[in-house]
C-alpha cells in the first residue's frame, strides 16, 4: 500500500512540474521580435512590410493604403533609441495549447534622427485558432511629444466582441 502511495504522489508531482505538456509563447521575446521590425520599417519609410505585419480583416479594409501613407509621413527619423515600458497581454489555451494570444505593448521614449519624440501602442494577435484573419497588428497609436496623435488601423475590425 506504502508503495502505491508514493508512486501516486510521484505521477501526481510528475503532472504538476511538466505542466501537462503546454507549449507556451514568449510573448516578450515575440513582441521585442515585432518592435524591431516596425520600427526598422517606419524608419525607411517600408509602407509594404508595415502593411504585411498588419491582420488582413484590416490591411485590406477601407482607404489602409493611403492611412498608411500618412502614418509613415507622421512618423519622422530613424529611431535611435526607444522603452517597451508595458506589455499587456491575454491567452486563452484549451488541453495545453494557446488558441489565442493577443498583445498590447506601451513603447515609451521614441527618440529619432529627427530630433522627434513619440510613444506608440500597437494591438497584436500573435495567435488566434479561431479566425486566422485577426493574426497580426489591427492598429498603431503614434504620439508625437508635442501631442499630436495618429491611428493606423482599427482594433475593432479585429475585435469585435470587444464593442
Amino acid at each position: 500500500m506504502r508503495k502505491i502511495k508514493i508512486l501516486l504522489l510521484a505521477a501526481s508531482l510528475n503532472l504538476l512540474l511538466a505542466g501537462c505538456g503546454a507549449i507556451r509563447v514568449n510573448v516578450k521575446k515575440e513582441v521585442n521580435k515585432t518592435v524591431e521590425e516596425l520600427f526598422g520599417y517606419l524608419s525607411k519609410d517600408d509602407t509594404e512590410s508595415i502593411k504585411n505585419m498588419f491582420c488582413t480583416i484590416v490591411s485590406e479594409s477601407y482607404d489602409f493604403d493611403e492611412e498608411l501613407s500618412k502614418a509613415v509621413d507622421f512618423f519622422e527619423g530613424e529611431v535611435t533609441s526607444y522603452d517597451i515600458t508595458a506589455i499587456g497581454s491575454d491567452e486563452k489555451t484549451e488541453r495545453g495549447k494557446t488558441m489565442q494570444l493577443h498583445v498590447s505593448p506601451y513603447i515609451w521614449d521614441i527618440e529619432t534622427s529627427a530630433g522627434k519624440s513619440y510613444k506608440i501602442r500597437y494591438y497584436e494577435y500573435i495567435v488566434n485558432s479561431d479566425n486566422a484573419q485577426y493574426v497580426g497588428i489591427s492598429e498603431i497609436d503614434i504620439e508625437c511629444a508635442d501631442g499630436d496623435t495618429f491611428k493606423l488601423g482599427d482594433f475593432y475590425l479585429a475585435n469585435p466582441d470587444e464593442r
